[in-house]
């Protein structure tokens, strides 16, 4: 690596997150996916955070011994596992998002229904007086 940083292959502010993995395969690893271009100052971290889980927990495990099955990363293994991670968490966005106008919508509806006398009436009369805490709380704020 510091061959690397010497002949300008790799700037300094790279290097040093490199150099702060905790084995010399996942310093070439990490070093290999950026001289390739797959990798950029940005996602460096977030590379090295997958390589300490994928040390810590293993890439799979076998079912019937639940033990570690030893695998080599490489770059390319990586890189796939960050696209993967970075899918789903997109995907995690997505659902949230959904679920955030649900509730905007359900609070929407609650607030014109509370606001009608005949609803509360129909309520109290079924003795179904009360809402979900954060319910009310959130009719309240908008």
């Amino acid at each position: 690596m510091l061959d690397a940083v010497l002949q300008g292959r790799l700037p300094i502010t790279i290097a040093v997150p490199i150099a702060g993995a905790d084995d010399e395969e996942s310093q070439r690893v990490l070093l290999e996916a950026y001289e390739r271009k797959e990798m950029n100052q940005k996602t460096l971290l977030t590379f090295k955070r997958l390589m300490d889980q994928r040390k810590s927990f293993g890439r799979s495990f076998t079912r019937d011994s639940r033990q570690r099955v030893r695998t080599r990363t490489s770059a390319d293994g990586l890189i796939l596992a960050y696209k993967k991670e970075t899918q789903r968490q997109r995907l995690l966005v997505r659902k949230a998002q959904i679920v955030e106008t649900r509730l905007l919508s359900l609070t929407a509806a609650f607030k014109a229904l509370l606001a009608d006398e005949n609803f509360s009436t129909l309520l109290r009369a079924e003795a179904l007086q009360t809402l979900p805490k954060f319910m009310v709380e959130r009719v309240r704020q908008s």
